[in-house]
């Protein structure tokens, strides 16, 4: 008698939770619920979105394309990456068995995957690494050989003249400009190896009594010099927006004559700063900057840090 009842009250407690399944799963319609986060996300980074549906006994989806990557088989949200930049549409569908359905989509909007999350305006500051000042001075040459020891040889007297830089010149090169000459050979110009003097040399040829032509150089010797003077503060090169990882083109720089490079962000403070051709790096560690020389342009490379 006593399993008697305990069966009968197992089937009618079996009856009520069947009697509440059927009232909430076959009488009430599908409800579909989906959401996802984030909405906008870059190309390649996980979206995550959990199925909120009722009343379903069988959910499908559409990832419009994604490549769904299940984060766990059983329960929880789905994460999703899309390779492509656009906009895309997540739709769920919550059926039941006798083919009631209900519909929800999620929109997101995929960006490109080197776009910033923080877009801004740099200003270029620069220190060249020396200025070079030229000096050219003139000096006159005025030498004639008329003189005619030789009844009927030739004569031939040799000139030399040294000319010593100014004090803190280094010498780069002598030219003779000519404005008249005559019988003069063997010219010779060299910058002495310190660099501190130059010499000009040429021979005059007169010629003999029996026939006593003159000889004869009327010119300039120029002696172009030097000077290596350090440049003082920095040269704001302009302003330039970055909003994306990659490479940007610039004015050329010619970094192989600067010593200094900074990057200000718009509230004038540095951002970055470092010697040419080595990796700058922001404050926050967070981005990484590089300038090169490529022909007729400068390329500023921005990259994105990993934090450890």
């Amino acid at each position: 008698m006593r399993d008697l009842t305990l069966f009968l009250a197992a089937l009618f407690i079996g009856m009520g939770f069947f009697a509440l399944y059927d009232r909430i799963y076959g009488s009430a319609d599908p409800i579909a619920g989906l959401y996802c986060m984030p909405s906008i996300v870059r190309a390649g980074d996980p979206v995550y979105c959990e199925d909120l549906s009722l009343y379903a006994q069988d959910v499908a989806w559409d990832f419009d394309g994604a490549d769904p990557q299940w984060m766990n088989p059983n329960s929880g949200p789905v994460a999703l990456r899309f390779s492509k930049a656009g906009d895309r549409v997540i739709t769920v569908t919550a059926s039941t068995a006798d083919g009631r359905q209900d519909q929800k989509r999620f929109s997101l909007r995929i960006t490109e995957s080197n776009l910033m999350d923080e877009p801004q305006l740099i200003t270029l500051h620069v220190q060249a690494l020396e200025e070079k000042v030229t000096l050219e001075k003139r000096f006159p040459i005025d030498e004639v050989k008329d003189d005619h020891p030789h009844a009927f040889d030739a004569d031939e007297q040799r000139y030399e003249f040294l000319f010593e830089a100014d004090p803190g010149y280094d010498i780069q090169g002598v030219r003779l400009q000519m404005r008249s000459t005559s019988g003069m050979v063997n010219l010779r110009s060299r910058t002495l190896p310190d660099r501190n003097a130059a010499q000009i040399e040429f021979t005059l040829r007169s010629g003999p009594k029996a026939d006593p032509y003159r000889a004869w150089f009327r010119g300039d010797a120029i002696l172009i010099q030097s000077a290596i003077v350090d440049s003082e503060g920095l040269d704001i090169l302009g302003d330039f927006y970055i909003d994306h990882y990659g490479t940007y083109r610039l004015p050329r720089l010619s970094l192989s004559e600067l010593r200094w490079i900074e990057l200000l962000d718009s509230e004038g403070e540095i951002l970055a700063a470092g010697a040419p051709g080595e990796e700058m790096i922001s404050r926050d560690g967070r981005l990484g900057f590089r300038l090169r020389d490529q022909g007729d342009t400068s390329l500023l490379t921005v990259t994105k840090r990993r934090m450890n």
